[in-house]
């Protein structure tokens, strides 16, 4: 294995711990800065807001800047923030400290996602892409358990932010070290002019052969039923428009992810606290009712890995979406004082398995009517940190304002999958009806990127399929 490869595991498994620590660290936080656990619902907001503003900006910088440096200064960003998170004695000052940490996320998994795909030969990608992003879960399984170590061992849960802010600086180090692949654009360019030089080389061939061959029309090719038009020099961005024909793709598509990465971020942040609020658990049960989430949501996303070579996507959500219903309903069934203990931790299970395939099976739902540009990436990476922003907040005021308290994270769940479903259908009805329309099955398939398009839209890619939108999550 590469040092780079190593190194750039390493950093999205930090990258998981640092999204993931507010949950397990909540109750200390709020007692130090004297407000109560649901107040904190405004850091989610804040971050997801830093987010959406952070979208475009850092996809443009993985495009032109030098990959390493660039993830190297992301994560000094984020031990330097982390570093002062337990110092702080308002809710404003955690807020600041946490937006400015999270406006180096979108960077971070921007670029990271990136450099995985020029680590691997082209085509074969996608294992190393699900591999670091797999280590972003793995990341998150280990915050809750950091917080409890730290708790025992040094009296403080808060105490895990300056660790973690340890291990960002050492691989922000590291990456400040290495040197850089090419960058996108740069690698663009060249193929560009690669194309050019075979297209000149190949006029006087042809010429030479007596003109060519027959054009498209000529030779009986016609448009194929159900294809998307692209517009001329444009490939498929027009389809994606607000204004294309994918519309009534487009819309509940971006519904679906805001909901998914969501409530994805929202019930792994809140579930330390209902473990211990609601049903009165002690704060060690709510940190290993929280790893049992996120070591769910894990083996779901790294089995879906693998089960996507032999199953089309929506077959995939379709088998793991009813999960996460099923949990939220149970836990919503039964009293507190049953579901506490091992009952609850089956719950969060099925819920984590159930939140594991969204976003990326959705992005494969998606290539079947046309390929995925920078313009729909960006607005799908604007939805997820949305709904990184709004979802928690959701919680945290049922949880404040109404009689629910902290089971307004079930009813938030249940209500989120419902909801996702609803979105799905249109899709699936699409894709069917293209299917139907070009005389083949409608299973959905990945269609590959043209090289080139590749090359200039993979790091706005990144930003909206990479750590299951966190920042922009994530998978």
């Amino acid at each position: 294995m590469a040092p780079e490869s190593a190194w750039l595991k390493a950093a999205f498994l930090v990258f998981g711990l640092e999204v993931n620590l507010l949950g397990p660290t909540a109750i200390d936080l709020a007692e130090r800065i004297g407000v109560v656990e649901a107040d904190l619902g405004v850091v989610f907001m804040v971050n997801g807001l830093i987010s959406i503003l952070g979208a475009a900006p850092s996809g443009w910088m993985t495009d032109h800047l030098p990959g390493h440096t660039l993830l190297g200064i992301s994560l000094a960003i984020q031990a330097a923030g982390l570093a002062f998170v337990g110092r702080q004695t308002s809710l404003a000052g955690v807020a600041a400290v946490f937006g400015t940490v999270a406006a180096s996320w979108n960077i971070h998994n921007c670029a990271g996602n990136v450099l995985a795909i020029q680590q691997t030969p082209q085509g074969r990608s996608a294992l190393m892409v699900n591999l670091v992003n797999a280590l972003f879960g793995l990341g998150a399984l280990c915050a809750p358990l950091l917080a409890e170590a730290c708790d025992r061992a040094l009296g403080s849960t808060l105490l895990a932010f300056p660790v973690t802010a340890a291990l960002a600086a050492l691989s922000a180090l590291v990456f400040l070290a290495l040197p850089s692949p090419p960058t996108p654009k740069q690698l663009a360019a060249a193929a560009a002019a690669a194309a050019a030089d075979a297209e000149a080389a190949a006029v006087p061939l042809l010429a030479a052969e007596g003109g060519g061959g027959s054009s498209g029309a000529e030779g009986g090719g016609g448009e194929e039923p159900g294809a998307t038009k692209p517009a001329a020099g444009g490939g498929a961005e027009d389809a994606w428009s607000l204004r294309g024909p994918l519309l009534h793709v487009l819309l509940p598509a971006a519904a679906f992810v805001f909901l998914s990465v969501g409530l994805e971020v929202g019930f792994g942040g809140w579930t330390t606290v209902y473990g211990t609020r609601y049903l009165g658990e002690s704060e060690s049960a709510g940190h290993a009712l929280t790893s049992a989430y996120w070591g769910a949501f894990t083996a779901g996303r790294i089995a879906a890995s693998a089960a996507a070579a032999v199953a089309p996507p929506a077959t995939l959500l379709l088998a793991s979406m009813p999960l996460a219903v099923a949990g939220a309903a149970a836990a919503l069934a039964l009293p507190p004082a049953v579901l506490a203990g091992w009952p609850a931790t089956v719950c969060v299970v099925l819920v984590g398995l159930g939140l594991s395939t969204g976003f990326a099976n959705l992005l494969a739902l998606l290539e079947v009517h046309a390929p995925i540009n920078g313009s729909v990436t960006g607005l799908l990476g604007g939805c997820a940190g949305a709904g990184t922003m709004l979802v928690p907040l959701a919680v945290a005021v049922l949880a404040k304002s109404t009689p629910l308290g902290f089971q307004g994270l079930m009813w938030t769940t249940l209500a989120a999958m419902v909801a996702q479903f609803a979105c799905l259908a249109p899709i699936l009805a699409a894709g069917r009806a293209r299917g139907e329309g070009r005389g083949g099955g409608a299973a959905a398939q990945d269609v590959p990127l043209p090289a080139a398009a590749a090359a200039e839209g993979g790091a706005a890619a990144a930003a909206a399929g990479g750590s299951s939108g966190q920042g922009g999550h994530t998978a």
